[in-house]
């Protein structure tokens, strides 16, 4: 019984959780719709999708954005998906290196800028739901498990190079935003240097932790992957530097707490630097034993920088 609790978990934590809520709805439904998945998670989804608050079918007013509830909950399913995909690949005998995270990237890059797209109208409701955070993160990851599993399958057959085919489809996918992205920059509001000023900036600053990384011979940040995931979370903090002066504001619940402290988003580089450099050090020391694990928990910090940059300076491009 222990044994099979130990391995299933990943799936009965999520079933108890539902069949919860379902009993809660059926005993007090305005008490847990109402009060709890609407306040929190659905009608926030909603009020982000109309650009403002929005009062619910039992008139409760949900607000845009992320509250304490759902960042916590969404942090807790970032975990839990986590385990579950690295149980199911070590299932299927399928290994990951840090080749894969390079291989993933467009699909970063192609949630991000649907999330961006859907800011600007270019993707209505209600297929604009799902480019909604968090729901854009269930969508892009449905689509890299398939095609990685996908690109298992062909590569056993001889026909592709795995990570190849996966970079590929995510291309493609990113490819079709870009011709989309590109109608959004008609806007008189629009900024189309953002994209590069935050990447500029972001670079220098990534490139600058790797010379000190070097100097003092710390392999954490001078290896490629450790100055990747330091460049994404440079890219991200310039994205919130510049959007502050072009007038944004930032939505998360922290970051917002730090700025308005400091009366900076400056605050943002070395609040993403006293992050990430630990967590690098210690994934650097991390040794489990599983290759695929450790790839998954750099991908995992890489993307936390990426995606909210890169959709960042999108909309900002595109003047939203």
């Amino acid at each position: 019984m222990r044994e099979a609790l130990r391995r299933y978990w990943p799936v009965l934590v999520p079933v108890l959780v539902v069949l919860g809520l379902v009993v809660g709805y059926l005993l007090k439904p305005r008490l847990v719709y109402d009060g709890f998945l609407w306040r929190f998670y659905w009608g926030p989804i909603v009020a982000d999708s109309v650009g403002g608050p929005v009062a619910g079918p039992g008139g409760v007013v949900a607000y845009r954005g992320y509250n304490w509830v759902n960042t916590l909950t969404w942090g807790l399913v970032l975990g839990g998906a986590l385990l579950g995909v690295l149980r199911l690949l070590e299932r299927m005998d399928v290994s990951l290196g840090t080749s894969f995270v390079a291989a993933v990237t467009p699909f970063v890059l192609f949630g991000s800028t649907a999330r961006a797209l859907e800011d600007a109208g270019i993707v209505e409701p209600p297929v604009g739901y799902l480019f909604i955070t968090p729901l854009i993160y269930v969508v892009v990851f449905l689509l890299v498990l398939g095609a990685l599993l996908l690109g298992e399958w062909m590569e056993r057959r001889g026909r592709v190079e795995r990570e190849g085919f996966v970079a590929v489809s995510g291309t493609l996918l990113f490819g079709v935003n870009l011709l989309l992205f590109a109608s959004g920059l008609e806007s008189a509001a629009a900024e189309p240097l953002v994209p590069l000023q935050a990447a500029g900036l972001g670079l220098v600053l990534a490139g600058a932790v790797y010379l000190i990384g070097r100097y003092l011979g710390w392999g954490f940040l001078a290896s490629p992957i450790g100055f990747g995931v330091v460049a994404a979370h440079m890219f991200d903090a310039s994205s919130t530097f510049i959007g502050y002066t072009l007038g944004y504001a930032e939505k998360h619940v922290l970051p917002t707490l730090l700025i308005d402290a400091t009366g900076t988003s400056g605050i943002m580089f070395p609040l993403k630097l006293a992050v990430v450099i630990p967590v690098l050090y210690y994934l650097d020391l991390f040794d489990e034993g599983s290759e695929t694990f450790e790839t998954l928990l750099y991908l995992t910090v890489l993307v936390l920088g990426l995606g909210p940059g890169t959709r960042n300076v999108a909309r900002m491009a595109m003047g939203v």
